[in-house]
Parts: structure tokens; C-alpha cells; sequence
């Protein structure tokens, strides 16, 4: 079977044309589809190193306060009491005739943990915030690691100027 010179350039340019259809659909495409799956990929990973490095500086500067606080610690007395603390600056700070009330409310040392959250409420009636500040700075001040975790401040009612006060101070033992 003889081609005219037409039927066979339109048979050439059919070949042609199939082989350039199955080459833009088997090579060229998934090779497209490749690289705009690793654009994406690089951008997934980038923002997840991103992440990774923020997280890195929060996980320092958490470690970093725990480590402050260890220090702390070491550097309390054996024997600490955050109750007898409280008693003496309470004393110091001309506050023992204003307290009414203080309890202990230590929890338990947690199996799993070296450390227990050691807490003591206590009340304050009739006095002024001049009494009240050096009290509340020498419990934050203090090298003990204490922390005023609740304060409640209320008018008191019978005296004008003065104050009631509620407040819950923690410190972390071992």
C-alpha cells in the first residue's frame, strides 16, 4: 500500500502529534506535579522548623526558670516552713495581732514527682495597704521561691480605711 506524499506527512504528523500527547502526559506532567509537591513540601517543613525553633527558645527559657528555681531551692534552709515563714514576717511586719486566721493546706507529695506544692492561707482583718505592701514585698522578695498564687482585698465595714485580706502563698518543696 503506497501513501500519497499528503497521507504521509498527515500519518507523520499524527505520530507526532500522539508522541507528543503521551510525552506531555507520562513525562512532563508528573514531572510538574513533582515539583510543585516539593514546593509545597519545602514550605510544610520550613514552617514546621520554624515551629520547632520557637519551641526550642520556649523549652529554654522554661528550663532556664526551673533551673532559677532549683537554685532556689538549694539555697533555703533545710527546714524550711512556709508556715513558720509566714509567722515570723507576719511578726516582722507588725501583722501578728491582724491575723485571724491560718491554715496549712500543704498537698501531699505526688509518687511520681520529687516535689509537692506547699500552700498556707491566711486572713488579715483591720489593717491599712501601708501595713499590708511591706508584708506582701518581703513574702515576694524573700530567697524562699514563695508565690502569692490568691489575694482577696475587701473594705472593711465597721472601719473606714481599713481592710480585710484573704491571701493564699505557695512555694514548692522537695
Amino acid at each position: 500500500m503506497k501513501l500519497a506524499r499528503r497521507e504521509k506527512i498527515l500519518v507523520y504528523f499524527t505520530l507526532i502529534m500522539i508522541i507528543g500527547v503521551i510525552t506531555v502526559q507520562f513525562v512532563i506532567l508528573p514531572f510538574m506535579d513533582d515539583r510543585d509537591r516539593l514546593k509545597r513540601n519545602v514550605s510544610f517543613k520550613t514552617k514546621a522548623l520554624k515551629e520547632l525553633y520557637l519551641l526550642k527558645s520556649e523549652f529554654d527559657h522554661v528550663q532556664q526558670k526551673a533551673n532559677d528555681a532549683k537554685a532556689k531551692m538549694a539555697k533555703r534552709q533545710r527546714n524550711f516552713s512556709l508556715y513558720s515563714f509566714l509567722e515570723k514576717v507576719a511578726s516582722e511586719a507588725g501583722l501578728k495581732s491582724h491575723v485571724e486566721k491560718m491554715q496549712d493546706n500543704s498537698a501531699k507529695k505526688d509518687k511520681d514527682s520529687p516535689y509537692k506544692i506547699a500552700s498556707v492561707e491566711m486572713k488579715l482583718k483591720d489593717l491599712t495597704l501601708e501595713q499590708l505592701s511591706p508584708f506582701l514585698y518581703k513574702i515576694e522578695k524573700s530567697r524562699n521561691n514563695l508565690t502569692i498564687g490568691k489575694i482577696v482585698i475587701t473594705e472593711e465595714k465597721k472601719n473606714e480605711g481599713y481592710i480585710n485580706v484573704s491571701l493564699k502563698v505557695m512555694t514548692i518543696e522537695t
